[in-house]
């Protein structure tokens, strides 16, 4: 007869299974290399990491914006730069136009480049970025913001608004200039100036005659205004950067702290593994021998 109860049975089954469950449980997390799979294993690490890694994603999301905010102002940048080469070739016609040994011929070939100028400025004002959205456009910046009419007067399609971008949770940075402010606000003697209407009151004064001694303080007042103004972008672009390794430094410090919340020591957990395997692998030995046992063997 053999000797055995319902209730020793029942123990061993419940044993080995435990044993199989935290052998599964080791292997999941050596094969994951994570020492937490499950909000049971550990509930406080559990929300630490959660809360990590809602901060990493954030991170993101800011990081995300940061180039996207460096793209745009470096377009708006280069634009600018165009633009002042421009100007100061405008300024060159301008003081060329202003010789008197020139003929009518020679000044009409200034006003025609002068033409190409303007048409190569304002298609500069109308610069788009990587996704088709004017950079001087304001907020309307899915069409055009400078338009020109059969007459050659430019106006402003666009607003006065300035896109921001967040880059961290309580700081935005502007992505773009006010076109209006850019290319109608050039300081003058009378008040603020508009660059198109300088372009074309210089077309105009080379058709006719000699360009007009105020026009060179004109151009040379709209040389310094696009030069403060690249040097606003250049601002926005260096905060950019500034804040880019900021945020790259935030970024490890989570990093870290993710890690040591939720990466197992493999080593560790190896010899976790080996010990379960041993306490299992003894444990069935145990069983089998005390099942094969008989009421002989406790009556010698």
């Amino acid at each position: 007869m053999q000797v055995s109860t319902r209730l020793f049975n029942s123990q061993s089954i419940d044993r080995f299974s435990d044993l199989n469950e935290a052998i599964q449980d080791a292997q999941a997390k050596i094969a994951t290399g994570k020492k937490i799979l499950n909000s049971s294993d550990d509930p406080i690490a559990a929300a630490a990491v959660s809360a990590a890694r809602d901060q990493q994603s954030m991170l993101v999301r800011f990081e995300e914006n940061i180039d996207h905010a460096r793209m745009r102002l470096s377009v708006a940048e280069t634009s600018l730069t165009q633009v002042n080469d421009a100007i100061t070739r405008l300024y060159e016609l301008s003081v060329q136009g202003r010789n008197a040994t020139l003929k009518a011929p020679d000044r009409m070939a200034l006003a025609a480049e002068v033409k190409e100028l303007k048409a190569f400025v304002l298609g500069l004002a109308n610069t788009v970025d990587v996704h088709g959205q004017a950079v001087f456009g304001g907020f309307r910046s899915g069409k055009p913001p400078f338009v020109q009419d059969g007459n050659g007067t430019v106006t402003y399609q666009g607003d006065r608004g300035q896109h921001t971008l967040q880059v961290s949770e309580s700081y935005s940075l502007k992505t773009g200039l006010d076109g209006g402010e850019v290319f109608q606000r050039v300081p003058g003697s009378n008040g603020p100036d508009d660059l198109f209407a300088i372009i074309n009151d210089l077309e105009a004064e080379l058709t006719s005659s000699t360009p007009k001694e105020g026009m060179i303080e004109r151009l040379n007042r709209a040389v310094e205004h696009i030069s403060i103004q690249r040097a606003v972008i250049g601002a926005a672009i260096n905060a950019v950067d500034e804040q880019s390794v900021v945020l790259e430094k935030r970024k490890m410090v989570v990093t870290e702290n993710l890690s040591s919340l939720q990466d197992a020591d493999l080593h560790e957990m190896v010899l976790e593994l080996q010990s379960l395997l041993t306490s299992r692998d003894a444990a069935q030995q145990a069983f089998a021998k005390i099942g094969q046992q008989s009421l002989f063997d406790f009556i010698r």
